[in-house]
C-alpha cells in the first residue's frame, strides 16, 4: 500500500479553491520532517529545493508549496484523520516489511543451502575418487618395496589370486578402521551444530537432527567405501603381478 493512496484518504478541510492537492502537501510535508524540516518554513524550503525529486513521486503541478500553504492546510487538518490514515499506513508497511524480509532472507538461505549440498556431494565425489587413487598407488608401492618377496612367492607356486586376497584383505581391514573413525568424527561434528543451532533458536533453516534412515545410512558408510577400496587394490595388485617376470 503506497503513501500517497493512504493521504488520499484524508479529508481536505480547504475549499474548492484550494490550489495544492492535499496529497502532495502532506507528501512534502512528511518528507520534509524526515529530512530534519521542523516549521513550515524549512518543509517550503525543502520544496523548492526538492522539487524534480518530489515530483517523481507526487504531481506537484501547481509547483512547490510555499509556508503558508503548509501552515493553512496543517492547521486546519483534521488531526484524528490524519493519525488514523498515518497509522494504517505504517501497519501495511510494517506487515509488508515484514514479509519481504523473511522472504528474501529465506530465499537467500535456501539457495545458499543448496550451494552446500550441491558442494558437499562434489567434495564427497572428489574424495572418493582420491581415495581410490591413493589406494591404488600406496598397494603399487607396497608392491615395489616387496618386489623380492613376491617374486619368492611366485617361485614357491603362489598364484597371482592369492597374492592380492592377502594384500585386499589387509586394504578392507584398514579402510574399514578409518571409515569408522570418520563416521565418529562426522557424528560428533553433527551432535556439536545441532546443540548450538538449538540454543541460538535456528528455526528457519534446514535441521541438522539425522533420522533413523540417514544414521543408518552413516554407520554403513564406510561399508561401500572399504569394498570400493578392496577392489581397487585388487586389480591393481593383478596388473602389477601380471607385468613381473
Amino acid at each position: 500500500m503506497l503513501l500517497t493512496e493512504i493521504l488520499d484518504e484524508v479529508p481536505d478541510p480547504r475549499g474548492y479553491n484550494a490550489v495544492h492537492d492535499l496529497t502532495d502537501v502532506l507528501f512534502v510535508a512528511l518528507a520534509a520532517v524526515l529530512c530534519g524540516a521542523v516549521h513550515c518554513t524549512e518543509m517550503a524550503f525543502f520544496a523548492r529545493t526538492r522539487l524534480e525529486l518530489l515530483r517523481k513521486f507526487v504531481p506537484l503541478e501547481r509547483g512547490a508549496p510555499s509556508h503558508d500553504t503548509f501552515t493553512r492546510v496543517l492547521g486546519a487538518l483534521d488531526p484524528e484523520a490524519f493519525q488514523a490514515a498515518f497509522s494504517r499506513f505504517m501497519a501495511a508497511f510494517g506487515a509488508q516489511a515484514r514479509i519481504d524480509t523473511h522472504e528474501n532472507w529465506l530465499e537467500d538461505v535456501m539457495r545458499f543451502t543448496g550451494a552446500l549440498q550441491f558442494a558437499a556431494l562434489l567434495l564427497t565425489l572428489i574424495i572418493g575418487v582420491t581415495t581410490l587413487v591413493a589406494v591404488a598407488g600406496g598397494v603399487r608401492s607396497k608392491l615395489s618395496e616387496n618386489k623380492d618377496e613376491l617374486e619368492l612367492l611366485h617361485l614357491m607356486g603362489a598364484s597371482d589370486s592369492y597374492i592380492a586376497r592377502q594384500l585386499q584383505r589387509h586394504t578392507l581391514i584398514l579402510s574399514l578402521q578409518g571409515g569408522a573413525a570418520g563416521v565418529l568424527a562426522g557424528g560428533i561434528l553433527l551432535f556439536i551444530i545441532s546443540v548450538v543451532a538449538g540454543k541460538i533458536g535456528v528455526n528457519l533453516v534446514p535441521d541438522f537432527r539425522l533420522d533413523d534412515a540417514q544414521k543408518l545410512m552413516l554407520l554403513l558408510l564406510p561399508v561401500p567405501i572399504a569394498v570400493l577400496a578392496m577392489i581397487t587394490a585388487r586389480f591393481t595388485v593383478l596388473r602389477v603381478l601380471a607385468k613381473m617376470p
